[in-house]
């Protein structure tokens, strides 16, 4: 007899939302331990390393990780290229991200700059005549009912 995983469980454990909704959605009602399970786990991006960190002793987890270790050091090996070219490709489109947002920033921080000074400039009159108007009813009601 195989256990049951279900989201309930992987709640318990402190799964992520993203984990328990993409669980839910492969297993309404569980999941039997299978292999069959454990593939479809796989193909649809379900995290089994989480998995088995949060749910194996770790005496089991450690045998689990050594027995597999030289399956994914081989897997690292294989995608390391791969890998590499997405790092680049990542590098150069955030340098270029970095950039437009850059300039949008300054541009911005000067439109703020320039209407700020003119808010500040042509908002003092109204604000000097509304301090006028609501102090004094501020100060009566502060001093009417303020809490201890």
């Amino acid at each position: 007899m195989s256990a049951k995983i279900t989201a309930k469980l992987l709640r318990k454990h402190g799964a992520c939302k993203d984990q328990v909704a993409l669980f839910e959605k492969l297993w309404p009602k569980g999941a039997s331990v299978t292999r069959a399970n454990a593939l479809k786990a796989a193909e649809n991006r379900f995290d089994l390393n989480w998995l088995a960190d949060r749910l194996l002793p770790t005496a089991v987890s450690e045998k689990l990780y050594a027995d597999i270790d030289p399956a994914y050091r081989q897997h690292l090996k294989d995608t390391a290229p791969a890998n590499l070219a997405c790092w680049k490709a990542d590098d150069v489109a955030q340098a270029e991200y970095d950039k437009a947002v850059s300039a949008a920033k300054r541009k911005r921080d000067a439109a703020y700059k320039r209407n700020a000074c003119k808010y500040r400039r042509d908002a003092k009159k109204s604000y000097d005549a509304y301090l006028k108007i609501s102090i004094p009813p501020l100060v009566r009601a502060l001093n009417r009912g303020m809490k201890p």
